[in-house]
């Protein structure tokens, strides 16, 4: 299984970010579990996360995460220094395993270096090149890891593949004399194993030769390979390839170009190289994540159950001292008279002010002599104030200040209390009994589950407006704001399309997509609704509201003659079409797909039409008086009610922010 990327990895991979990510936007930087995240602002590609684990990886990743709410330390530092500066370059440095992150914002560039060998490492320089943070400080003999130093590349422990005269190399391994060959490249060139044997393979040498034992022709050969990679690498062209073990389909490897080295596996070609080590690295990621979870479960019930064993050996106590205590109670009874003339015996004496010594002398006498008493005298603690009397082989502590019965009730009495607390320390353990239960279940449905992970998903052009798709298949969108209105009619508005507005101040376009075909009255209808609830009709509060429609060549940007049109507003020119009191409610619907899922919102009407739509999960939504954010919360609630795991894990992951954005405002669910 791939743990890490290597040195060919990173230059392919480098080669990636550099046409996806070059000259785009950093707005945030995230930390999970030891990895970070830098998320930015493309041209082309819209929203890209990079992927960083120090010591392992490098790469963009589309699966989703739930970040903490308040960033790291060292996020914090980050974001300081380089959150919304342009990424100038992104380079591999001495085709080590080191990147080379530069950001650059008012004439000033700051420098990240990420370190994927050993433990990895994050260091964030200055223009000057001082180092201004890092994830692990280290100061070792040839470089110092601390805020304020200047900053140093470790040495390689071999020369640059792409750079190293070959005749050097050749002597190199010459002189390697008791080395495999393998190993003996690998370190002359400071490659990975792997690439190593690949490059043997590719000459024609036999990978178990010893270095002393190359002949010149073989030299030779490896030499022509190396100048071949170099070539291939140069040229910066990928074909990432996945390799699996053929009979039990376990991944083996991926690369960024075919190897001879896994011939005997089976080998899938992958478009793009980030996306197939995204995949493998993010499934590792999530089942640690699924490991530290199943970990912390165990470590709950584990607890509960070391509880309840403590409630009962507390309850055993409890029912051994009631059952004690009776005994010692009835035998009091039973000799009652004899412990009675004891005590009297005792306490007189003392009255009496006769000395202990000569008290405990006259007992020991008269128990030799079985005298009644004192024969069931054990001992005499008077600094205690109690004598040890044995009762049918029961011994049993008694106050000699208090009289027989006294002393026996206190232990009925002492009884009593501890049969009181039988029936709640029971009842204790039955609940933590149930609580095991249900912790185990749990735990055990966590062993079960499945493992998902979220895509981000690729949105249609459309989606960055409000829109849905009718019941006769037409796409309506409508404007979010002044802006977007704008940008509808301007950019999206053609000949055979639809606009539509509410009769009121504040309201969004409305466009319905013609796309060739006839727009019926049924399409017309839904985006009426669609115009009056995005409207600030919903703010008012109101059920109904007017709406209108007409063609695009009765909307202008041009004023009649001597009036004036304000910045981004626009006339109709003609007659309208008037849709009265068109009532203002919305559906919405949660779509779960494979690797993702996402909110549909639109008249009730057009989710209803569709054939793959649970209508039972389909939600009805009013003007009201519950605030966006709590009714996206009940809304979800009801979407992943009765659902199973993988698709409550992927609507929770969008659908609350998604529903905030949608939803016109204040609402409440309607019920039919």
């Amino acid at each position: 299984m791939k743990a890490y990327m290597t040195n060919f990895d990173i230059h392919a991979i480098i080669t990636e970010l550099t046409q996806r990510l070059g000259g785009s936007e950093l707005k945030n930087i995230f930390e999970l579990n030891d990895i970070f995240f830098f998320r930015f602002r493309t041209k082309k590609e819209g929203t890209l996360v990079l992927v960083v684990e120090p010591g392992k990886r490098i790469h963009i990743t589309k699966f989703k995460r739930a970040f903490p709410p308040e960033p790291s330390g060292l996020c914090r530092v980050f974001r300081i220094h380089i959150k919304n500066k342009w990424l100038k370059s992104v380079a591999q440095y001495d085709f080590d395993r080191i990147c080379v992150l530069e950001f650059e914002a008012n004439e000033r560039v700051y420098t990240l270096i990420i370190e994927l060998f050993g433990k990895g490492n994050l260091i964030l320089l200055s223009p000057e090149n001082r180092i201004l943070v890092a994830k692990h400080y280290k100061k070792m003999r040839d470089r110092d890891i601390h805020p304020g130093v200047n900053f140093a590349f470790p040495p390689s422990s071999g020369r640059n593949l792409l750079e190293a005269d070959l005749d050097w190399v050749k002597s190199e391994l010459k002189d390697k004399k008791d080395t495999d060959i393998v190993s003996a490249l690998s370190r002359t060139v400071n490659i990975n194993k792997d690439y190593s044997l690949e490059l043997i393979l590719r000459g024609k040498v036999d990978p178990k030769l010893k270095s002393s034992e190359l002949t010149d022709e073989q030299l030779e050969s490896l030499a022509k390979q190396i100048k071949k990679m170099r070539k291939i690498l140069a040229k910066g062209e990928i074909d990432p390839t996945t390799y699996r073990n053929s009979e039990t389909n376990e991944l083996v490897d991926i690369t960024p170009f075919p190897m001879l080295k896994h011939k005997d596996h089976t080998a899938v070609k992958q478009e793009i190289f980030s996306d197939a080590l995204d995949e493998h690295f993010s499934t590792i990621e999530s089942n640690k994540d699924s490991n530290v979870e199943l970990t912390a479960e165990k470590r709950r019930v584990d607890q509960i159950v070391q509880v309840k064993r403590k409630q009962e050996d507390h309850l055993k106590s409890m029912k051994k001292i009631a059952k004690k205590e009776k005994v010692k109670g009835a035998l009091m009874y039973q000799y009652l008279g004899e412990i009675d003339e004891l005590l009297t015996t005792i306490t007189t004496a003392r009255h009496k002010n006769i000395p202990w010594k000569e008290i405990k002398e006259k007992l020991d006498e008269a128990k030799k002599k079985e005298m009644k008493g004192a024969r069931l005298l054990k001992k005499v603690q008077e600094k205690k104030k109690t004598v040890i009397v044995k009762l049918d082989g029961v011994e049993i502590v008694l106050d000699f200040l208090k009289t027989g019965s006294e002393n026996a009730s206190a232990m009925y009495k002492q009884a009593k209390k501890s049969e009181s607390k039988i029936p709640g320390a029971q009842k204790k353990i039955d609940e933590l009994t149930e609580r095991i239960k249900k912790l185990e279940e749990g735990y055990e449905e966590l062993v079960q589950r499945e493992k998902v992970m979220i895509e981000k998903r690729k949105k249609e052009w459309f989606e960055k407006f409000h829109w849905f798709k009718s019941s006769d298949g037409h796409l309506v969108i409508a404007g979010k704001d002044q802006r977007t209105n704008l940008e509808l009619v301007k950019r999206y508005l053609e000949q055979d399309d639809l606009f539509l507005h509410a009769e009121i101040h504040g309201a969004a376009v409305v466009i319905i997509k013609g796309a060739g075909k006839p727009i019926p009255q049924s399409t017309i209808d839904e985006a009426a609704v669609f115009s009056v609830c995005y409207s600030r009709a919903w703010k008012d509060g109101v059920s109904a509201n007017d709406t209108f429609w007409v063609t695009p060549d009765q909307v202008s940007f041009s004023a009649p003659s001597g009036e004036y049109l304000a910045k981004g507003s626009f006339i109709i020119k003609g007659s309208k079409n008037i849709l009265k009191n068109v009532p203002l409610e919305l559906a919405v619907y949660p779509v779960v797909l494979e690797k993702n899922a996402y909110v549909e919102c639109g008249p009730y009407s057009a989710l209803a039409s569709r054939k793959e739509i649970d209508k039972s999960k389909i939600i009805k939504v009013v003007p009201g008086g519950t605030i966006k954010s709590k009714m996206s919360k009940k809304i979800v609630e009801k979407f992943i009610k009765d659902v199973d795991f993988a698709s409550q894990t992927k609507i929770k992951a969008t659908a609350l922010d998604e529903l905030i954005t949608i939803l016109p405002g204040d609402s409440y669910i309607r019920v039919d």
